[in-house]
């Protein structure tokens, strides 16, 4: 293995536990609004929370 190939991995080592962690951390507010600049569709986003799509309107804007 390279230099180059060994700083990536020890990078995405370091970074892995802190993206979980904002993963973990984020409210479904912002995890549905960020399926809506993403394309998503209210009633795909509905799908997949198992709701209304008036539902997941209501909870984008909590």
């Amino acid at each position: 293995m390279t230099i180059t190939c060994l700083a990536a991995w020890a990078l995405v080592l370091l970074l892995l536990p802190l993206h979980l962690l904002l993963w973990a951390t984020e409210t479904r507010a912002v995890r549905i609004n960020r399926m809506r600049r993403n394309g998503w569709t209210w009633r795909a986003i509905a799908n997949k929370y198992s709701v209304s799509p008036s539902t997941a309107r209501r909870w984008a804007a909590a």
